[in-house]
């Protein structure tokens, strides 16, 4: 089958390059974004707005020499905006025409930060009207606003920018807008979960290594290398984990034995195992509840698609290896270490179940916590969409993950840890053809330090008693309206797509998702705190413990267990400890360590009729990126890797 190529991309012309910035993409020498605040003129018409924040437009790519003029310049580079631009502020207020004739690399614009640059479009119109109650805003700040604005939080950052949580009337919103400390405002939309054979299907549990016998790096032409099956698990890994909660809550209590350490014990009888602790280190509450445990139950099947260890469906001491075997149900890295934040308030009324509370009033716990100097990776199964952004919008919290990932680096120099975040679930056939329409990326997965994690089918057709989501219709008839997907099984087939999962690109027209794992009927652990007949009503529950989930929020702990196995090979293999391993490199092998499922599980002739002159987009949808290719090939994934549908593919890492 021939391979065709992405030409959805479109083609951008480097003479005039697009500024995109908080929604707004235009040419800033045409137009200015219109607004509440127009442009401040005296009686001459002339530019009276006061601020020491500019914004800068090179004429073409740059390197680091470029920030490091500016700041050479007494100028303090607070963010990159695609394309080529810097926001800077001035520390010395000098005029606009100085700055320009002192700054030696070719600038294409350079004009103040108005205050039309600093919220997304709509913000303001949506909240003018109603002022009779206050609404949480994510703002950006230089310095904390006066005390007499009520916050829900302020954290400084590494960058030396505040990042902050305020609730406000709509006319204190506009009234700060314009403040010269201002950098950007953004609405605040409270963060969701998003559930809606995997580990085989990835192939992490192994790894085939070659160990040559003579210590040279290229084998001898008559030598051939000595293949030995060698095991991670990920003892050495460490794991961070932020989510409704983990299981009874308790580390020195009862936790499930599935997040226990065993060793092999030849006096024990079959399985030959002996308890030697726990693997869950700690366990924070950010809710405020001062309660741990997980009584929704999508935290501990995260928690267990990471590092569960089947105690309960095969987990043994093999004698003759002297080693654990895993089998069942075992997470991707079933020997990893965890840390918990436990986000979810259990005692409001007015919280529904799943909650997670405590991310919406202190989001920087989730990166910031006082056992974050020893995490190697964290999962994070949750997300939303900046409704005035828009989808694939880079928002407050990517902006967040982004600023901390790469400022927290180790003692050389370079940035240590790796987030995964859920794409989201919001994939759907808008125009009824049979395919899933692109741009539909939650925008805290839009992150650039980031690995977002899309979900692909698992292969679980059918399971014991209750076949809970059988089809896709059965999980939503309307987003899903037409075959092939409407009446496909949704764990029937490896090489396709999870229809539910959302696919790029960013607006800034980056590939995401990074990569997909398995999201479909994913059996991991059932917290024993959880509502039962609330699992076995809905058909989700496997057993007593274990039950089954579906979502981008499963596809995401089962992609963060097997990188934390492939960084603890890695460590082995070039003998450097895991902080020595830059998130960034991991990142790398990461995106090569993965299998093209291009062009999908679907056959053409399983779409139905359609009329090919129709658009991908429906009404009301942003129209295709590239005007000269706004049709789809009649394929679940239409070009070959890497894609706004499966990125550079699915995680293989053997």
């Amino acid at each position: 089958m021939e391979r065709q190529k992405d030409a959805s991309f479109p083609t951008l012309e480097l003479d005039a390059p697009p500024l995109m910035i908080n929604g707004y993409m235009g040419d800033p020498l045409k137009n200015c974004p219109a607004g509440f605040f127009g442009i401040i003129e005296d009686r001459r018409g002339r530019d009276v707005f006061e601020t020491n924040l500019y914004l800068i437009q090179f004429s073409e790519r740059f390197g680091p020499d470029v920030k490091n003029t500016l700041e050479s310049m007494n100028m303090k580079v607070h963010a990159y905006y695609p394309m080529f631009t810097f926001l800077v502020e001035d520390t010395q207020g000098r005029s606009l025409n100085t700055l320009r004739a002192n700054i030696p690399q070719k600038i294409r614009w350079m004009g103040k930060y108005y205050p039309e640059y600093r919220y997304p479009r709509g913000l303001l119109t949506t909240t003018q009207q109603l002022d009779t109650e206050k609404n949480p805003y994510y703002l950006l700040l230089t310095s904390p606003l006066p005390g007499t604005y009520e916050d829900i939080y302020i954290q400084e950052m590494p960058d030396g920018l505040y990042m902050a949580k305020y609730n406000l009337y709509p006319h204190e919103l506009k009234e700060i807008i314009a403040l010269p400390n201002m950098l950007y405002v953004h609405a605040s939309v409270p963060l969701q979960i998003m559930n809606n054979q995997a580990r085989g299907i990835m192939e992490s549990s192994f790894y085939w290594n070659e160990r040559y016998r003579t210590p040279h790096i290229i084998p001898m032409p008559d030598e051939e290398p000595d293949l030995v099956l060698e095991y991670m698990e990920g003892a050495k890994v460490t794991f961070a984990v932020s989510d409704t909660g983990l299981d009874s809550g308790d580390v020195d209590g009862f936790v499930s034995e599935e997040f226990r350490r065993y060793t092999v014990d030849p006096e024990a009888d079959f399985p030959h195992l002996r308890e030697v602790g726990t693997r869950v280190l700690s366990i924070f509450d950010i809710a405020g509840d001062d309660d741990r445990s997980d009584v929704h139950g999508h935290g501990t099947h995260c928690a267990g698609s990471i590092l569960a260890n089947a105690y309960h469906t095969g987990l043994y001491g093999d004698l003759f290896l002297n080693r654990l075997i895993w089998g069942g149900f075992a997470g991707s890295a079933p020997e990893g270490n965890l840390i918990f934040l436990a986000a979810s308030h259990n005692h409001r009324e007015d919280l529904p179940p799943g909650n997670l509370h405590g991310l919406d009033i202190n989001l920087p716990a989730s990166l910031l916590h006082p056992d974050n100097d020893i995490v190697d990776i964290y999962s994070h199964s949750w997300g939303s969409v900046d409704p005035f952004l828009g989808y694939g919008g880079y928002c407050s919290v990517a902006r967040f993950f982004d600023t901390v990932l790469w400022n927290d680096v180790g003692a050389d120099g370079n940035p240590r840890k790796l987030v995964f975040q859920a794409a989201g679930n919001d994939g759907q056939d808008r125009n009824l053809d049979g395919i899933i329409n692109r741009d539909s990326l939650s925008t805290t997965a839009t992150a650039k330090n980031i690995v977002t994690v899309g979900a692909s089918e698992n292969s679980r057709p059918l399971y014991p008693e209750n076949p809970f989501y059988t089809r896709y219709k059965d999980m939503d008839v309307e987003s899903f309206p037409s075959n092939p997907i409407h009446d496909d099984n949704i764990a029937n087939d490896p090489r396709g797509l999870a229809a539910f999962s959302s696919r790029g690109p960013t607006q800034d027209f980056r590939i995401k998702p990074d990569i997909v794992a398995p999201g479909t009927n994913v059996v991991s652990v059932l917290s024993s705190d959880a509502d039962l007949p609330h699992f076995f009503d809905r058909g989700g529950a496997y057993n007593e413990v274990y039950t089954i989930m579906s979502g981008t929020s499963m596809a995401t702990p089962l992609a963060a267990g097997a990188a934390g196995v492939l960084k603890e090979y890695t460590s082995d293999r070039i003998r450097r400890p895991l902080a020595q391993i830059p998130s960034y490199a991991l990142k790398a092998i990461l995106l090569t360590a993965t299998e093209e499922m291009y062009p999908g599980q679907y056959d053409e002739d399983q779409y139905p009729d359609i009329d090919m002159e129709k658009p991908e987009y429906g009404p009301g949808d942003p129209v295709p990126l590239n005007p000269d290719y706004p049709f789809r090939p009649r394929k679940e994934i239409p070009f070959v890797a890497p894609n706004t549908d499966e990125g550079w593919g699915r995680l293989n890492v053997n």
